[in-house]
């Protein structure tokens, strides 16, 4: 099935890094970045499958984390 999560998160990484200044300025996410995060899953990634999540394993928790970080410390 592969990281589905990790993916999207790639995807959106490019539109969170460029905010990166406006999100340090603020020191919070302004609510439409947490609006682009959501339907990527990471919010909820850890949620088993059976509970409707994506149920990423811990490993992959990580390396969605990291992704997030890369782009924005703060994301």
């Amino acid at each position: 099935m592969g990281n589905q999560v990790l993916d999207a998160v790639k995807q959106i990484g490019p539109a969170i890094a460029a905010r990166s200044d406006e999100i340090e300025r603020q020191r919070r996410l302004p609510l439409d970045v947490v609006e682009l995060i959501k339907p990527t899953g990471a919010f909820r990634m850890c949620v088993p499958e059976d509970l409707d999540g994506p149920g990423v394993t811990a490993w992959e928790s990580l390396e969605v984390m990291e992704e997030l970080a890369y782009h924005d410390g703060a994301a």
